[in-house]
């Protein structure tokens, strides 16, 4: 399932959430596909590159906000997160060495 996906899912069911670390947390997750389908256009070089740099950047953002997120030690939500935050540092990674080889 897309990051993107479990962020709208599992947001809605942590305990006590701080409505804009929510609302950033969607929006960063959210534009990491936004710029990656934007790289799949193919409109130029540049444009291929600086896009990859905008998606790993959202991706970060996204693992920051990740951080911010308090689950009360709740075992099921604390799993979720520390899930979500794994697939947010695997798109980090994969969006670096692939930005890194242009």
């Amino acid at each position: 399932m897309p990051v993107v996906s479990w962020v709208l899912f599992k947001t809605r069911q942590l305990t006590e959430p701080i409505r804009t670390i929510q609302n950033h947390l969607i929006r960063a997750s959210g534009l990491i596909g936004a710029n990656y389908i934007k790289v799949n256009e193919k409109l130029g070089d540049k444009n291929f590159k600086f896009r990859l740099k905008i998606a790993r950047n959202e991706a970060k953002e996204t693992i920051y906000w990740l951080n911010w997120v308090s689950t009360h030690n709740e075992v099921g939500f604390e799993k979720t997160r520390l899930n979500l935050l794994k697939k947010a540092e695997e798109l980090q990674r994969i969006l670096s060495a692939t930005s890194n080889k242009f």
